[in-house]
């Protein structure tokens, strides 16, 4: 089962992100503590990393640089923030992030892009068979 590791401060956030990640199969881990990161990056090597940039007391692009520290191998960032999206590009461009999702947009596009992310970077078997083909919606 393909793995996404949430950063993000908000825990309302968090659980309606699990619920509609969750929905496609994909496993969600959420990162508790900034001091978690190393061990999960390490053992529990997710496929694709969704980051908030608004994040209290460090930012989410210092976030980004401390996964690529602690990544075992190349591991997908989408940022996924309420910043304008010119902020978002930019940080996008700093951590060679491989996607853009704005916060609020509707859940089949956030599942999408996840999705397409995973699969691009040759995770298709860790999908459920369902999804192998392209599709990012329940069947």
């Amino acid at each position: 089962m393909a793995r996404v590791l949430i950063i993000d401060d908000s825990l309302t956030v968090v659980g309606a992100t699990r619920k509609i990640l969750e929905a496609v199969g994909l496993e969600v881990l959420v990162l508790e503590s900034f001091a978690e990161l190393p061990r999960m990056m390490r053992q529990m090597t997710p496929d694709a990393v969704l980051l908030d940039l608004e994040i209290p007391g460090l930012s989410g692009e210092t976030f980004g640089q401390y996964v690529r520290r602690c990544e075992t191998r190349h591991t997908p960032i989408i940022i996924y923030s309420s910043q304008p999206t010119h902020i978002l590009r930019a940080a996008a461009r700093e951590l060679d992030a491989e996607g853009v999702v704005e916060k609020g947009v509707p859940e089949d596009v956030l599942r999408t892009i996840v999705c397409d992310v995973i699969r691009n970077n040759g995770v298709r078997e860790k999908f459920p068979k369902a999804f192998r083909a392209g599709s990012a919606s329940v069947a």
